[in-house]
């Protein structure tokens, strides 16, 4: 079953790119995602009425201002345009 989401006005539905939610330091230790002061990356999965990202995008987001939803078991977020930081362009990966 698919499920088609249109987002309206400047929101956008993006998933974060890091599932797990443990990131390891380098000493070994292995802190929660949201205990770091990091931005976070994620992936646009719908746009609505804004021409600064599409579908597809890779986006670094800040975190916290979103409103989380879970549609067929996979974690999603709604959140406003202005709250994406920047588009990784250009093919590049994000590390955080």
């Amino acid at each position: 079953m698919s499920i088609q989401v249109k987002m309206k006005n400047k929101f956008i539905l993006i998933k974060d790119l890091d599932e797990d939610g443990l990131t390891e330091t380098e000493s070994g230790l292995f802190v929660p995602k949201d205990k770091l002061e990091v931005g976070r990356t994620a992936i646009v999965l719908a746009a609505g009425d804004c021409d600064k990202v599409k579908k597809g995008d890779i986006v670094y987001k800040i975190k916290g201002n979103g409103t989380p939803i879970i549609l067929n078991d996979i974690k999603m977020e709604m959140i406003h345009i202005d709250f994406i930081l920047g588009v990784i362009e250009n093919g590049e990966t994000a590390t955080t």
